[in-house]
């Protein structure tokens, strides 16, 4: 008799029968149960396994089961009872120090967050897998990790592949894969740009040119932070803008411009103080103090970039300041000291296999025990530790480096009159500093044009903006602010249909008489403040003007933008111009006013290439200019399409004209519209 394999397996996990359930829980299982659209069941089912399995049999179960499909198919609530359990095993586990179950927990958290169910998100994740990785000295793994497993995961949100090639950019850095971490920052930067945070890309461009630093490429170095700082200020980013500034300092430090280098660091000290980045002033400080000259006043700088470390807990540039701080110490004979940085660096970067500050650190030691007055005076081991600095340097292929240990063995070698080795290693320094300098005058000749270019592209994009700022102001100014923006979006022709609109025409009543006493100017005056204050009135009333036509006024209501109370607005609008109306006068002369409205389809657009105008049409319109023109001094005359629409407005009353014969409509039943006097 078959039995049930749902029953078989609550009756394993009901009698603890690890081994039973484990054979009998298997994917295809699972996949059948979350046909059923019992995601609850499946996380039931998953609760009680993983209350009877051990730490090895829940990652191996785990890893068994997980793939591209079962995680797309999986409900947020089994996923997330997953997550719960592999967790659990990875924080228990960091406390017992097992690697092996911590690695295949990160890992395994890692995949289950590609599915986007999880508490913790995929970003989450990967940076808890690299603090755990780094710490132990072993990213190789992790990296091969995210090289081979994890895109057959099928990684396509837009925001994960960005956190996906960041991360694989920062630990092929961390291993001096220069060249690999480059190409892994650009393509996180164009994720970055299809996110549009400009932030992240600002920050991968940054990345960039820290890593072309490193390698002595200083017109990219210098290309790519000026691109940052531009993404930053374009997009008004400037919490971080001061790092922009510390890094371009730097690049002119690099160029041996100190004068710019130093303008610019401070700038971006400045910048972070305001915005209370500690650490990042930490490194700005440091970088300050490789330009001072003075002993006593670098180590000075160095203390405050040490103890702003120190409060961070970042112990990697704490031991780079240290082996400064020795540097500087040496150079004033204080060996005590210098011992004492120097051996602590040493305590904290002694697990580190290859880096250039454990080369940096190496040639501050051979410069120590080369000194003359340091009590333990030791050429022997002065020497090893300048051979040992030069081949990590060679090996890591940063030459500016190796040639100034070079040159620092050579000069050993002269005054120990070793003359035969002394010819060699000279040679050898001789033919890299050229090879560095030759390199160096190119990238400062690249770095120059470069920033002739920039300068002359600053100034020709910041006219461009004037000018198209102004432009912007002007069309906002003459057409609605809708019209105006596809204009400026690059839309060429514009058309729309409306099928109820409010069209409104104003105009004054015996304007030519009135005209005809008056002087050009006290018109134009008056006028002026006519139009102005039903300016003023229609932006209360959300009516759009199209236009003036000597002592004429045309708006609409809902076109271009669509307003669903545009009869009861409009209708506001008319009383409140035909009130204050009562006020106006042109020179010394009162003058009175006459308003047609009607309502129906219109056809609004933009006429013209060159300069631009809005307008509308259709018979709606050639009907509410008959109804001006037909229109008694000081009323609102008004359609009976309109007055139906105000039916249900107890604020207005309609007083019906009776027929009247408009031209080229024929006979029509209009109103006068009023305010209510009874309504509240």
């Amino acid at each position: 008799m078959n039995v049930d394999p749902y029953k078989q397996l609550q009756y394993a996990i009901f009698n603890k029968d690890a081994n039973r359930a484990l054979s009998l829980f298997d994917a295809s299982f699972m996949i059948s149960i979350i046909s059923d659209d019992s995601d609850k069941t499946l996380c039931e089912l998953l609760t009680g396994l993983f209350e009877i399995i051990d730490a090895k049999q829940i990652i191996q179960f785990t890893l068994s089961v997980l793939t591209p499909e079962t995680i797309a198919l999986f409900g947020k609530d089994s996923l997330q009872c997953i997550e719960h359990a592999v967790y659990s095993l990875y924080e228990k586990n960091v406390e017992h120090n097992d690697p092996v179950i911590i690695e295949k927990s990160l890992f395994i958290l890692i995949l289950l967050s590609t599915g986007k169910k999880t508490r913790r998100d995929f970003y989450e994740y990967l940076t808890l897998a690299h603090k755990y990785f780094a710490s132990i000295n072993n990213v190789d793994i992790y990296l091969e990790f995210l090289y081979k497993t994890l895109p057959s995961y099928g990684i396509s949100d837009t925001r994960q592949l960005y956190s996906y090639h960041y991360l694989i950019a920062i630990l092929n850095y961390s291993l001096t894969h220069y060249h690999e971490s480059i190409l892994e920052y650009e393509k996180a930067g164009e994720h970055a740009l299809a996110l549009k945070d400009y932030e992240c890309y600002a920050i991968c461009n940054e990345s960039i040119g820290v890593t072309y630093g490193v390698i002595g490429n200083y017109s990219l170095q210098l290309h790519f932070h000026i691109l940052a700082k531009s993404a930053r200020e374009e997009h008004k980013l400037y919490d971080m803008i001061g790092n922009s500034y510390v890094n371009i300092g730097l690049c002119y430090m690099n160029l041996g411009d100190k004068e710019k280098a130093r303008d610019y660091y401070q700038q971006g000290i400045s910048h972070q103080l305001r915005n209370n980045l500690q650490y990042d002033v930490a490194i700005a400080t440091l970088l300050l103090s490789k330009l001072v000259d003075l002993s006593t006043e670098r180590i000075r700088l160095l203390l405050e970039a040490r103890e702003l470390f120190s409060k961070t807990n970042d112990l990697y540039r704490y031991a780079e300041t240290n082996i400064d701080m020795g540097d500087a110490y040496i150079q004033i004979a204080d060996y005590n000291n210098a011992i004492v940085c120097l051996e602590q660096a040493n305590e904290i970067l002694i697990d580190k296999r290859k880096d250039p500050v454990i080369g940096l650190m190496y040639k501050a030691f051979a410069q120590l025990y080369f000194s003359p007055l340091f009590p333990n005076y030791d050429e022997s081991l002065a020497e090893k530790y300048i051979i040992k600095a030069i081949e990590l340097f060679t090996e890591l292929d940063i030459k500016d480096y190796a040639f100034q240990a070079l040159e620092v063995y050579a000069n050993m070698l002269e005054q120990q009159e070793r003359w035969q080795e002394h010819s060699k290693i000279y040679k050898e320094f001789h033919a890299l500093q050229q090879e560095v300098l030759n390199a160096e005058v190119q990238s400062k000749i690249q770095a120059f044009e470069f920033m002739q270019q920039k300068e002359r592209e600053d100034h020709d994009r910041r006219l461009q903006q004037v000018k198209y700022q102004e432009q912007e102001k002007l069309l906002h100014a003459i057409l609605p602010s809708q019209i105006a923006a596809k204009i400026v979006g690059g839309q060429s022709l514009i058309a729309e249909a409306a099928e109820s609109v409010s069209v409104f025409f104003m105009d004054i009543v015996e304007f030519t008489e009135i005209s005809s006493q008056l002087s050009p100017t006290l018109i134009l005056n008056g006028l002026n403040e006519v139009f102005s204050e039903i300016d003023q009135l229609a932006a209360k009333h959300a009516i759009e003007k199209i236009k003036t036509i000597g002592d004429a006024y045309m708006a609409v209501a809902s076109i271009p933008n669509h307003d669903p109370e545009h009869a009861f607005n409009m209708s506001a609008f008319a009383l409140d111009v035909m009130d204050r109306s009562r006020t106006w006068k042109l020179g010394d002369k009162p003058i009175a006013v006459r308003i047609g409205i009607h309502v129906g389809p219109v056809v609004g657009g933009v006429i013209g290439k060159q300069r631009f105008t809005y307008d509308v049409w259709g018979d709606t319109v050639n009907i509410a200019s008959r109804l001006e023109s037909s229109c008694e001094p000081d009323h609102i005359h008004i359609s009976q399409e309109l007055q139906q629409l105000l039916s249900g407005h107890p604020e207005f009353m309609c007083k019906n004209r009776g027929e009247i014969t408009l031209k080229g409509r024929g006979v029509m039943q209009t109103f006068w519209l009023y305010r209510n006097p009874l309504a509240c």
